[in-house]
């Protein structure tokens, strides 16, 4: 402003501070830098409305893919619990198959002891 003040007198400068947009009072360009703006806001809007538009159609497969994992939770829950089962089912069977075999071998360990009892006299050398 001193600057101004100083060589006040001096045409050249005032007429540089009308051409100013932020200074003058002509303003020739600012219809068209509103269009502009106007121009960009409205496909701004257009943007955020498609990706609305998406938007939605992600979170329909969304919400469809958590159903499908809910279900699949689910039916993996249930084959657990049946594979608990068959495993226990398993273990019982072996426990059953070795009960009996551990008592089928003392049976014929019982028998072997008295077959031998009933036929050592008659191996045996008579004493006496």
């Amino acid at each position: 402003m001193l600057f101004a003040l100083r060589f006040a007198d001096s045409g050249a400068i005032r007429d540089k501070q009308r051409d100013m947009w932020f200074v003058g009072e002509n303003r020739p360009r600012r219809p068209f830098v509103l269009d502009g703006l106007a121009a960009e806001a409205d496909r701004v809007e257009h943007q955020v409305e498609a990706c609305g538009q998406v938007l939605v159609g992600y979170e329909r497969d969304r919400i469809e893919l958590e159903q499908q994992v809910r279900q699949l939770e689910a039916q993996l829950e249930t084959i657990r619990q049946a594979r608990i089962e068959a495993y226990t089912r398993w273990w019982n069977a072996r426990e059953d198959r070795d009960r009996a075999l551990h008592l089928a071998r003392r049976l014929r360990r019982r028998i072997d002891r008295a077959q031998r009892r009933r036929t050592a006299p008659l191996d045996r050398p008579a004493e006496g």
